[in-house]
């Protein structure tokens, strides 16, 4: 407890650390209005589509006429994003690849549309576009088929840290980078130990050798 660097290097260095980046990314998510286009679906088919995929109440979707007016609109900003169903292409297998993982592999069913400017409305098109695929997935099944084996519930508010304490998350992570720093200096410490000369003195002194281990 007397070495200082140690108290602050394990102590009080990752908790400032933690409690900075958890204050600045810290908040609940934006609450500004995201307008979010889809051209190639019917009204019932995206509002379907709009509640499977539980967006929060500040997205807003919306029936865009066809596929340049979705560009147009995501590139002036009308719209945070966009959603292209090629319903030509919308077999089974195609739908499955949004459905498992929107936006991380090209689809030849869907299209997302977005800009670098809005990657927030990206992720929003990119959930819708799950929804849609997963809409008219169950309806390419025969009923029954699988409504009755099983039932899965998702809910918006658990994704992402917006509701959670800012140390939930920080402070772990911090931690586990400083006890690498931590071990790695007391091992550090030994060896300057041994180079300088007062190993052979803390040995010749009436304490086991693992308790200078352990001490480090």
């Amino acid at each position: 407890m007397r070495d200082r660097s140690a108290v602050i290097t394990c102590l009080v260095a990752p908790l400032a650390i933690a409690a900075i980046l958890g204050f600045a990314f810290a908040g609940n998510s934006s609450t500004g209005a995201l307008p979010i286009g889809v051209s190639g679906a019917s009204p019932a088919l995206l509002r379907a589509a709009a509640h499977a995929s539980q967006l929060p109440a500040n997205v807003s979707v919306r029936v865009v006429p066809d596929e340049a007016t979705v560009k147009r609109e995501v590139a002036d900003g009308t719209l945070a994003g966009g959603v292209i169903l090629h319903r030509g292409q919308a077999s089974l297998s195609h739908l499955m690849i949004p459905m498992v993982a929107p936006g991380a592999t090209p689809s030849p069913g869907f299209e997302i549309v977005d800009r670098a400017s809005a990657l927030i409305g990206q992720q929003y098109a990119e959930s819708l576009a799950a929804g849609l695929a997963s809409r008219l997935y169950a309806g390419r099944l025969e009923p029954g088929t699988a409504t009755h084996l099983a039932a899965l519930s998702v809910s918006a508010s658990t994704l992402g840290n917006g509701g959670k304490a800012v140390l939930d998350y920080f402070a772990p992570s911090i931690a586990v980078v400083f006890l690498f720093i931590g071990s790695g200096l007391g091992m550090r410490s030994l060896l300057m130990e041994r180079s300088t000369g007062t190993l052979t003195r803390l040995a010749a002194a009436p304490v086991r050798p693992s308790a200078i281990v352990w001490g480090k």
